[in-house]
């Protein structure tokens, strides 16, 4: 059980001495990668203006793809295996759960019923990143943690909603 979210971010790039290097995703990516403060590319589109010799510009957008466990369908539809204090999860309830909702490769890296450690890849659908050392009660149970997204797509995640 999947949902697909889809945004479109700006193609961010910079030019130096008729050189153009890009895209970038975020403003602050832009800058990071010219080791500049993290808002002076995004300070420079908005002026106009060169930074240390640096012309920020925006030229086109790209759409994202993210393909979301849905959580809470499987919660809702009663697919989910529920463990007790006399049934415990094993390996093979948590990896069927995770399965079911949607998480791709999922894999645990240490097994400890509910706080076991888990490995999933990360659901931009173009992203070959993975997510680990993930809880799965954080990964099941909380609604921010829900999405699987790598350290890279979450800054594309936080760049779209502000």
């Amino acid at each position: 059980m999947n949902k697909i979210e889809k945004f479109e971010l700006p193609m961010i790039y910079a030019q130096i001495n008729n050189e153009t290097i890009g895209p970038f995703f975020t403003t602050t990516e832009a800058s990071k990668h010219f080791g500049l403060h993290i808002e002076a590319a995004a300070n420079a589109i908005k002026s106009n203006s060169k930074v240390k010799n640096i012309k920020f510009f925006i030229n086109g957008t790209k759409e994202f793809v993210f393909n979301v466990p849905d959580v809470i369908g499987a919660k809702n539809e009663g697919l989910l295996i529920r463990a007790t204090n006399k049934n415990p999860h094993t390996e093979e309830s948590l990896l069927y759960n995770m399965e079911i909702c949607g998480f791709e490769n999922v894999s645990i890296l240490k097994f400890d019923g509910v706080k076991s450690v888990m490995q999933v890849d990360c659901c931009n659908v173009e992203c070959d990143g993975i997510v680990d050392k993930r809880n799965y009660n954080h990964l099941t149970q909380t609604h921010q943690f829900m999405a699987p997204r790598c350290e890279k797509c979450k800054g594309l995640y936080k760049a779209n909603s502000a």
